[in-house]
């Protein structure tokens, strides 16, 4: 089994089971300083320690060549980290690499950053 496939299962086995799944929270980077990054994910949305995000960049609007209903925007990925420490309105983190376009007001989401390709070390082989 390759390394993307076993760390593919490993996110399936680790994840929440998907009947009490809940939407990823998402909000907004307050802050940023050498070695931390500031989020407005406190305990009422739900953020906890250990729990991972992606910061982001919303870009154009993608529209149905048809019906002209929205489908979304375009994200363009700046990084990823773990929070490290959870408030009431806003939580720590760290970036699990340096992204000088992660300033405040870029859009965060919580959750596992979980991919199968680009595994800078792999969890799990079988």
């Amino acid at each position: 089994m390759s390394h993307s496939a076993s760390f593919a299962l490993f996110c399936l086995l680790a994840a929440p089971s998907f009947s009490s799944a809940q939407p990823a929270a998402s909000g907004y980077v307050v802050r940023t300083d050498a070695d931390s990054i500031y989020l407005d994910l406190g305990e009422a949305s739900g953020a906890a320690i250990g729990q991972g995000f992606t910061v982001y960049k919303e870009g154009a609007e993608l529209k149905h060549p048809k019906t002209g209903a929205s489908l979304g925007f375009i994200e363009e990925k700046l990084g990823e980290g773990v929070i490290r420490d959870v408030l009431a309105l806003y939580s720590v983190g760290k970036l699990s690499a340096p992204a000088p376009g992660v300033q405040a007001g870029a859009r965060v989401r919580g959750g596992p950053p979980c991919r199968a390709q680009g595994l800078r070390h792999p969890v799990l082989v079988l």
